[in-house]
């Protein structure tokens, strides 16, 4: 059987937030790349106005992804330096990944039951299309 859900885009924020910050993360923004969507904020006030925490670098990187599907952000693996990229296409596709071959991860998100070894397992689904690192 198939289940369809919609998913709130600040549950979503929440779970990318409770990922990239933490010293845990296996997946870093460079400087470059933080400058690089600082620049895009600041060209670009409007996608802005009504945003919380439109100061927070988590903001930038989620409203660049959601607003071109051409957007693409670069992590980098923080052990062997491996650049990957992920948009809103990512975001999109490794959420399914997670609901479909994750489903106690997906379970405890969706019950406010998350924690930051379910936002790895998301961000590895967004970023990889699957858990590559346990």
């Amino acid at each position: 059987m198939t289940v369809s859900i919609s998913i709130d885009d600040e549950r979503l924020f929440d779970l990318f937030c409770n990922y990239l910050p933490t010293s845990y993360a296996d997946f870093r923004l460079t400087d470059d790349e933080i400058d690089r969507l600082r620049e895009w904020k600041n060209d670009n006030p409007k996608l802005f106005e009504n945003v919380a925490f439109a100061n927070c670098f988590e903001t930038w990187v989620w409203q660049y992804m959601k607003a071109d599907p051409n957007h693409k952000v670069e992590f980098t693996d923080k052990e062997d330096g491996t650049k990957h990229k992920m948009g809103w296409s990512h975001v999109c596709n490794g959420t399914s990944t997670m609901a479909k071959e994750f489903p106690r991860h997906f379970n405890d998100w969706i019950c406010e039951n998350d924690d930051f070894t379910t936002a790895d397992v998301w961000f590895q689904c967004c970023l990889l299309g699957d858990v590559v690192y346990g």
